[in-house]
């Protein structure tokens, strides 16, 4: 998650979350909500699928980073006018690996911005609009999963918060915990950038629910049971 703020002596090397989603196609135009709801049914999940699979089956995993992340991301900017390319938020690490990066999404969160002083009002609030249900679909969805299975998830999440190390540290974490972490970065980023530059409605107030590898890295970096439950 390259937009985030660098911390001048980490502990230890950021987290890299893979690639890994190549074989679904990209459509770098916005859907309507209607078409954008219907993506996992059109691939042939239901939302018990998504909830339930991410955990066990890559493939579902990698749905969840074309939809959740890359399709979110053309959802918001692409009805601005901006052109959004996967590439621009895929790198090639030294060994050849492709690796998500998000270095390119403060420019995007710019150009939003930048754009909306030149759009008719109607247009304005139509974009609000299909922001905030896209928003909502997308941290409804990551909410549930990351809720699901008690004794693999939840659990995982309330052990650390007791200062215990959960199922998912830092060496048995999986690439459904690499993903699943930077779709939540993403949807808390959004929310963020909406919230600052749509200024005369609040729009709907969402909690984003960190998974048990994200509450890990926090505890393991001495951040206190009480700063990450205020989070």
């Amino acid at each position: 998650m390259d937009h985030l703020c660098k911390v001048r002596k980490p502990i230890r090397d950021p987290v890299v979350v893979p690639f890994i989603c190549a074989d679904f196609p990209f459509n770098p135009h916005p859907l309507s909500l209607e078409e954008f709801e219907g993506i996992p049914r059109e691939c042939g999940y239901g939302t018990h699928d998504l909830i339930q699979g991410v955990l066990d089956h890559q493939k579902i995993t990698a749905f969840l980073q074309s939809s959740l992340f890359f399709g979110m991301l053309v959802q918001i900017i692409g009805p601005m006018g901006l052109v959004l390319s996967r590439d621009e938020f895929v790198r090639s690490e030294p060994d050849g690996t492709l690796v998500i990066t998000t270095e390119s999404l403060p420019k995007y969160l710019w150009f939003w911005l930048a754009v909306r002083i030149h759009l008719p009002r109607h247009d304005i609030e139509e974009h609000t609009e299909l922001v905030d249900s896209c928003l909502a679909l997308a941290n409804a969805v990551l909410n549930g999963i990351i809720s699901y299975k008690p004794n693999a998830v939840a659990s995982s999440k309330k052990g650390a918060l007791a200062g215990k190390r959960s199922s998912s540290s830092i060496a048995k974490h999986s690439t459904a915990d690499e993903v699943l972490l930077s779709l939540v970065v993403l949807g808390e980023t959004l929310s963020f950038a909406r919230k600052q530059i749509v200024k005369y409605n609040d729009g709907p107030t969402l909690r984003w629910e960190h998974p048990a590898f994200g509450i890990t890295l926090l505890q393991e970096a001495g951040w206190c049971n009480a700063e990450i439950s205020s989070l």
